[in-house]
């Protein structure tokens, strides 16, 4: 499997070291993607900026490349799902790509269940100064999977990877989730994971999220 890696900052870059099997070509700001250049390739995976990966999407869908899109503040164009249909392509995205992330899903649908209607539930996320959103995808995917409005904390450092912590109050109790990233290599590890399987398995044309 030959993979278009586009974008080689702190999580692309993570995922070209990871990568021992397969044939990695980078694009980057000194490599930018061509349609030229993404031919040969098998699948791309997307860890460019969101802004940055909103100028390639044609450039993407022209290639016919199955994507992984991990990049971070994407506004999906209207009409891509249509457009990708159209083309036959499949793209896969997750607000975090961490390989516990479905089994998160699963206990926080399970919280939701549980939990009385005058629940309080907060969640305090703390992310990299770097990072542009702000709830995050990842904070946004929570709030759906528990069901109800949750009241964010946003904290910022220079030294972490992505915490997050929701904590449902109730009059006789308190329930808490934490997830703590230690290493970018789990959102890198998912994304090879979910590229691998795009490359081996057979999926629906369209723009899926991972975790559904």
């Amino acid at each position: 499997m030959k993979i278009a890696l586009l974008g080689n900052g702190k999580t692309g870059g993570r995922v070209s070291e990871l990568v021992t099997e397969h044939i990695v070509q980078v694009f980057d700001s000194q490599n930018v993607p061509t349609l030229d250049g993404l031919k040969g390739c098998d699948v791309a995976i997307c860890f460019l900026p969101g802004p940055i990966l909103e100028t390639y999407i044609g450039l993407l869908i022209q290639s016919a490349l199955p994507a992984v899109i991990g990049s971070t503040g994407s506004r999906w164009q209207d009409g891509l799902d249509a457009k990708l249909v159209e083309a036959g392509l499949t793209w896969m995205y997750a607000p975090n790509f961490s390989r516990s992330m479905g089994k998160l899903k699963d206990m926080i649908e399970i919280m939701a269940s549980i939990q009385d209607k005058n629940a309080r539930p907060l969640l305090e996320e703390t992310l990299h100064i770097d990072k542009v959103d702000s709830p995050s995808g990842t904070a946004l995917a929570w709030e759906e999977w528990l069901g109800q409005e949750i009241k964010f904390i946003d904290y910022r450092s220079s030294d972490t990877y992505g915490v997050h912590k929701l904590t449902v109050e109730t009059e006789n109790e308190t329930i808490s989730i934490e997830h703590i990233i230690k290493d970018r290599t789990a959102y890198a590890q998912g994304a090879l994971d979910a590229a691998e399987k795009l490359y081996s398995d057979s999926f629906i044309p369209g723009l899926i999220n991972l975790l559904d």
